[in-house]
């Protein structure tokens, strides 16, 4: 599943709705970051799972027979993925499962994802609630809807 996430997440693009990206290729945002905490900025940024900084997305589009973009974990910081499904008014986002492993992470900080606010992502506004994750050998997944 890790090597074709953003291609099938990607797979239930809606028909006939206008992309910002040509022909067949997939629409991925993706964020990088240095000095980027996954905790909740409504505790502090001590506990929970968000995004504790202001950051800005970037939008990517890759063609289908490309390599698929990947969330990783580097030295100088983080790469987090989020693909939108528009049939299903979802985007999914894409964490290196590596976090959970990082000093003074806990897995269990990782089990629910929360959206305290109402941000926007590319056009998407994302609904506010806590979402939960699911896990691969690579990633943390997860679903989250939008307006």
């Amino acid at each position: 599943m890790h090597q074709s996430t953003v291609a099938q997440v990607n797979s239930g693009k809606a028909v006939g709705e206008k992309s910002p990206c040509a022909g067949s290729s997939d629409i991925c945002y993706f964020v990088e970051v240095s000095e980027f905490r996954f905790k909740r900025p409504k505790y502090d940024c001590e506990s929970g799972f968000w995004f504790c900084t202001g950051s800005r997305w970037i939008l990517v589009c890759t063609p289908d027979d490309s390599e698929p973009l990947s969330p990783t974990l580097t030295e100088r910081g983080v790469k987090v993925i989020a693909v939108p499904k528009k049939t299903d008014k979802v985007l999914t986002f894409l964490f290196p499962y590596a976090l959970v492993r990082q000093p003074g992470n806990n897995i269990e900080d990782f089990r629910t994802f929360n959206v305290d606010e109402e941000i926007t992502i590319g056009g998407m506004k994302l609904k506010k609630g806590d979402y939960p994750t699911r896990f691969t050998d690579a990633e943390i997944i997860i679903d989250v809807p939008y307006y």
